[in-house]
């Protein structure tokens, strides 16, 4: 069965009703979820007898938990299951299943994804379809909503399908990457665009990456064909470590 939690809702509007199991250790709340008031008693037999407490908002939704106002609230046409949504307008559309989002508006647009944890205020608010996301941090949230197996980490960070972006304030619309560093404006020196399946370490007030132990640079059979200036590579057919200077390839 669905558990939600509302404020503004009475005994004469809400729906259709459902047995509540084995419900415990949610003493204070009532139907003005977020606050939380007295009189409730738990655990209960029937929902009809903790005064508006807890009741299923949806009987068409099965085993998801909605506490807020108006979290969960997409109306008849909701058929997630196993969501879990905390907060004002928490999962307010969701119709995806197995999301589980904490904090006002998180998930709040996730139509039809399924299995993204976001946590934070805002926190996976582009999400509407793309699935298995992680949003840790307010506002962050991946680039677009049908992106997934995106992981954003910090205040207001975004970025492309399985990808992986930490840092305050860093946005970067690229694919199978890593991004580390705050500010980043998804360039990798202020106007060339980062591109797909790229590391990226360092913002644009980044002054020093220290490093401990041996870098490893990945040798190649042959210079690339195709290579941006500073590019450094390590060539095991000559055996030289070598730079890119703009116009050539020049040994070190």
């Amino acid at each position: 069965m669905t558990v939600k939690f509302y404020d503004g809702y009475s005994a004469s509007s809400s729906p259709s009703r459902e047995t509540v199991q084995g419900v415990t250790g949610l003493q204070g709340l009532n139907n003005q979820g977020e606050q939380g008031a007295t009189g409730c008693s738990f655990p209960a037999a029937n929902l009809d007898d903790l005064d508006d407490c807890i009741y299923n908002h949806d009987t068409s939704t099965e085993k998801s938990i909605y506490i807020g106002y108006s979290s969960g609230r997409v109306g008849s046409g909701h058929t997630g299951i196993y969501n879990v949504g905390i907060g004002y307008y928490n999962q307010h559309y969701s119709n995806g299943s197995y999301n589980t989002t904490i904090g006002s508006e998180a998930g709040k647009n996730i139509f039809g994804g399924n299995y993204n944890t976001s946590i934070g205020v805002s926190s996976g608010y582009t999400i509407s379809s793309g699935s298995y996301n992680t949003c840790l941090g307010v506002y962050a949230s991946p680039y677009s909503g049908s992106y997934s197996y995106s992981t954003c980490i910090g205040y207001s960070c975004q970025t492309g399908s399985r990808s992986v972006i930490i840092g305050y304030s860093s946005t970067a619309n690229v694919s199978d990457s890593v991004i580390i560093g705050a500010a980043i404006d998804g360039t990798y020196d202020g106007s060339n665009n980062l591109p797909n399946n790229s590391v990226l370490i360092g913002g644009p007030n980044t002054t020093r990456i220290f490093l401990r132990g041996v870098l490893y640079i990945e040798p190649v059979t042959s210079n690339p064909s195709s290579p941006t200036e500073a590019d450094i590579i390590y060539n095991s057919t000559d055996h030289k470590l070598r730079y890119y200077n703009g116009t050539s390839w020049v040994d070190c």
